[in-house]
C-alpha cells in the first residue's frame, strides 16, 4: 500500500487518538453502565446527574429545560455541564437504552481520536509527510490542558472543536464556510459554552481577515454569513435552555480568581516528574489557567531557539496575513491574565469598573480562554522545527520530544487511569442504607433540600438517591444558578411549617441549622422528624401512614436535640461530646479543655428554651487577641433579630447576656447568630501556623 493512500490517511490518525485513549483512560469507560467513575467528584457526578434527570424528565419546549434537576431553582441541561447534544439523543432514544446510561466515556473516545485527526489536518497545512504529521499530531493528543480535563470537566476537554476552528482560519479556500463554520459553532455551543466563545472569537476574526485583509470574502458575503450563522445559533441557544436564567440574576463573580499567570506555560502544576511546580498566590484559583506545554514541547522549542532562533520571520508573516485573528489570540490571553495579574507568586492589581468586572465574570474561569493560543503556541513551534531541520532530522526529534511528552506527563495521567480502572460498578454506592429509603418513593415524588442553596456540600448523595428512583430533587449542584430565589423560598419554608402546609408529596431534609427551628413548630403527632443516615428527614404523614416503616425512636430529633434546664451550667470543652444540634454552623474547629472556637465569618448555635421559663442567657466567651490584633468587635443575633455588638479586648471570661422576650418563648428556641468583624488567622501574627481565621471561642452558657 502507498504511503499516500486514502485508507492510510484516514485511519492513522484515528487510530492514534484511539491507542492514546485506552493508554490514558482504558476500557472500563466505554462501558455505558459502569457509573463508578463519575460520582468521585462534584463536577463529574454533576455532569452525569444532570443527565440521568433529563433522561426521565418531561420534554419540554425549549427542549433543553431540566425542570427535575432543581425543581424550584432548574434550568437546563446546560447548566449541568452534560454535553447537551449527547443528552438530547440519550433522551431521544432513551427506550432502547440501558439502565443506568452514561455516554460520558464514549465521549471521552471521540475527543480522543477527533484531537488526532485536526491537529493531523493543521500540521497538513504546511506539512504533506504524513508520518511527520502523526508524530506532530501526538504532541496535540497528549496535551496537558486538554488531559487535565478527564474525569473533572469532560464537556472542557472537547478541545478538537479549537482544532477545528483554526483549520478553518489557517486553509486558504472558502469552500462550504458557511456550513463547516455552522457545524464547528452550533455544536460547541451543544458541548460547553467556554468553548464557544473561543471558536465563536475565532470565527469573527476569520470574518474580518478574509472580508478586509485577504479580499476573498466581500463585505455582502460576510453580512450574509453572519445573520444566517447567528439566527441559527440564536435557536440553538434558545432550544438549549441557555436563557432559562437571566445572567444577572446569578450574581457573578469570580474574574480575576480564576486566571493564568504569566508563567503557567511554563509551570507543570504536578505534570511533570523532572520541572518542579512553581509556588503560586494562595488567595487565588490559578488550577483553571493550567497551560502547561510539557517537557516534550519545551524541549522542541529549546532545539528550535538552538538551531535558528526565535522564529520572528513566521510569526510576522502570521500577523501580517491575519492580523484579526493575532488580535484575538492576544484578546484570549489578555482577558485569560485578567486585572489580577500574576507573576509566579507576584500579584499586580489593577483597578477595573465594577460594571466590568461582573460582565467579565461570566466567564469567571478566564484562564481557560488561552487554549486556542496555546495551540497555536504549539503549532508554530512545530512549524518552526520543521523549516529548521531536513525532514529526516525533524521526524527524529517528533518522535524523541513526542516520547518525552508522553513519558513525563504519565506523573498525572497514570493516577487519572488507575481512577478509570479502579472501580466498575452499575450503581452508586448509597450511604442511604436504612430500610426507611426504600419505602420513600412509594410515598412521595420529590425531595426538597432546605435551606436550598447554590451548591450544598452533600447534595450528590439525596441527588443520587432521587435519579435512581425517579424522583425530582432541589439537592443539586448547577453551573449557574438564579441566587434571588433562594432566600425566598429558605423564608417562605418556615413559615410552611408553622402554618402546617407541607407539601404531603415532599420529603424534606434540613440542616442542623434549621432542626431545632423546625423541631418547636411541626406537627408531632403526624410527621416524622428523624435523623436517618446522617440525614434530617422531616417526613409528612409519616406516623400516620399505616404502610410506613415504623423508625427507631431512637432516631427521633426530639431524642437527639438537648433541652437544658434553668441553671445547668452548658460548657463547651472538650470534656463534652460535641452535638451538631446546638453548635450548628461555623463551629469548625475541634474543642479543647476550655471550649470551642468558632471560625470564620459567621457561627451560629440553637438551643431550646427550657420549659421552667428562664428571663436570660448568659454566655461566656474567650476572646483571640493578641498586642497586634486587640480588640475581636462582633454582632449578636436572635432569631434573625439584632440583639447588641460587642467588643472583646480580654482572652477569657467575656460575658453576653440578653433577656428572652415573650416574643422568644413563644417561638421556643434561641437561634444564636455570631457575626464576627475582624477575625484573624494566628499564622498573619507569627502565633504558630494555624490558618484558621479565629474571633471567638465559646466556654459556657448559662439559663436564668
Amino acid at each position: 500500500m502507498k504511503i499516500n493512500s486514502f485508507p492510510y490517511e484516514v485511519l492513522a490518525p484515528i487510530l492514534f487518538g484511539i491507542g492514546a485513549f485506552f493508554l490514558v483512560i482504558g476500557p472500563f469507560a466505554l462501558d455505558p453502565n459502569n457509573i463508578a467513575w463519575l460520582t468521585t467528584g462534584d463536577d463529574i457526578a454533576q455532569h452525569y446527574l444532570g443527565a440521568v434527570f433529563y433522561r426521565y424528565g418531561p420534554w419540554t419546549m425549549p427542549v433543553g429545560l431540566n425542570p427535575n434537576f432543581g425543581i424550584e431553582i432548574s434550568s437546563s441541561i446546560v447548566f449541568s455541564d452534560s454535553i447537551p447534544i449527547m443528552a438530547f439523543l440519550l433522551k431521544t432514544f432513551s427506550s432502547w437504552l440501558g439502565e443506568p446510561f452514561q455516554y460520558f466515556g464514549i465521549w471521552i473516545l471521540i475527543c480522543f481520536f477527533l484531537q488526532a485527526v485536526l491537529a493531523w489536518m493543521l500540521i497538513g497545512l504546511f506539512c504533506k509527510d504524513n508520518l511527520t504529521r502523526i508524530f506532530g499530531a501526538g504532541l496535540f493528543v497528549f496535551s496537558p490542558p486538554m488531559l487535565y480535563r478527564f474525569g473533572a470537566h469532560t464537556s472542557l476537554a472537547s478541545h478538537f472543536l479549537i482544532l477545528a476552528a483554526l483549520y478553518l482560519v489557517l486553509r486558504q479556500e472558502n469552500k462550504n464556510r458557511i456550513f463547516l463554520w455552522m457545524l464547528i459553532l452550533g455544536l460547541s455551543s451543544l458541548t460547553a459554552f467556554y468553548l464557544f466563545v473561543m471558536v465563536m472569537g475565532l470565527w469573527l476574526a476569520n470574518i474580518l481577515d478574509k472580508s478586509i485583509i485577504s479580499k476573498l470574502l466581500s463585505i455582502k458575503q460576510a453580512i450574509v454569513e453572519v445573520s444566517i450563522i447567528f439566527s441559527i445559533l440564536l435557536f440553538l441557544f434558545w432550544q438549549a435552555g441557555y436563557f432559562a436564567i437571566e445572567p444577572a440574576s446569578s450574581v457573578e463573580w469570580g474574574f480575576g480568581f480564576f486566571r493564568m499567570n504569566l508563567l503557567a506555560i511554563f509551570n507543570p502544576m504536578g505534570w511533570s516528574y523532572l520541572i518542579d511546580s512553581l509556588y503560586l498566590n494562595p488567595n487565588t484559583y490559578e488550577y483553571e489557567g493550567f497551560n502547561y506545554l510539557g517537557l516534550g514541547i519545551i524541549v522542541l522549542l529549546l532545539l528550535v531557539l538552538w538551531k535558528k532562533g526565535f522564529p520572528t520571520k513566521l510569526i510576522f508573516r502570521g500577523c501580517k496575513n491575519y492580523p484579526f485573528f493575532c488580535i484575538c489570540l492576544l484578546g484570549f490571553t489578555l482577558f485569560s491574565l485578567t486585572h489580577q495579574i500574576g507573576i509566579g507568586p507576584l500579584n499586580i492589581n489593577l483597578e477595573i469598573p465594577d460594571s466590568l468586572y461582573t460582565s467579565a465574570s461570566v466567564l469567571r474561569a478566564s484562564g481557560r480562554l488561552f487554549w486556542p493560543v496555546w495551540y497555536v503556541l504549539v503549532l508554530v513551534i512545530i512549524r518552526a522545527a520543521l523549516s529548521s531541520f531536513s525532514q529526516r532530522e525533524a521526524m527524529g526529534i517528533l518522535i524523541l520530544v513526542l516520547v518525552i511528552q508522553i513519558a513525563d506527563t504519565s506523573v498525572k495521567w497514570l493516577p487519572m487511569r488507575h481512577q478509570f480502572m479502579a472501580n466498575k460498578s452499575n450503581q452508586f454506592q448509597s450511604p442511604l442504607t436504612n430500610i426507611f429509603w426504600k419505602s420513600v418513593p412509594e410515598h412521595y415524588q420529590q425531595i426538597i433540600r432546605r435551606p436550598i442553596e447554590g451548591w450544598p456540600i452533600d447534595w450528590q448523595i439525596l441527588a443520587s438517591y432521587a435519579g435512581a428512583n425517579r424522583m425530582a430533587t432541589d439537592s443539586v449542584y448547577l453551573a449557574r444558578v438564579n441566587y434571588k430565589k433562594l432566600q425566598p423560598l429558605n423564608i417562605a419554608f418556615l413559615n410552611t411549617i408553622e402554618n402546617e402546609n407541607l407539601d404531603s408529596n415532599s420529603l424534606y431534609v434540613v440542616s442542623n441549622t434549621l432542626a431545632v427551628p423546625i423541631l418547636e413548630k411541626i406537627n408531632k403527632e403526624r410527621d416524622l422528624f428523624a435523623r436517618i443516615d446522617n440525614q434530617n428527614v422531616l417526613a409528612p404523614g409519616w406516623l400516620k401512614c399505616a404502610d410506613c416503616n415504623v423508625v427507631d425512636t431512637n432516631l427521633h430529633i426530639t431524642k437527639l436535640a438537648p433541652r437544658f434546664f434553668k441553671g445547668e451550667k452548658i460548657t463547651f470543652s472538650s470534656a463534652f461530646p460535641k452535638n451538631d444540634l446546638v453548635l450548628t454552623y461555623g463551629w469548625w474547629g475541634w474543642p479543647e479543655d476550655w471550649g470551642i472556637w468558632a471560625v470564620g465569618n459567621d457561627a451560629i448555635m440553637n438551643l431550646l428554651i427550657p420549659s421552667d421559663n428562664p428571663n436570660k442567657l448568659i454566655v461566656y466567651v474567650r476572646a483571640f487577641v493578641s498586642p497586634t490584633h486587640p480588640i475581636q468587635n462582633l454582632e449578636l443575633f436572635v432569631n434573625d433579630v439584632l440583639i447588641n455588638k460587642y467588643s472583646f479586648n480580654l482572652a477569657e471570661h467575656n460575658r453576653i447576656e440578653f433577656p428572652i422576650s415573650a416574643e422568644m418563648k413563644k417561638q421556643g428556641y434561641l437561634s444564636i447568630r455570631f457575626h464576627f468583624l475582624n477575625p484573624i488567622q494566628p499564622i498573619a501574627i507569627g502565633l504558630g501556623n494555624d490558618s484558621r481565621a479565629l474571633a471567638v471561642g465559646l466556654e459556657t452558657a448559662q439559663f436564668e
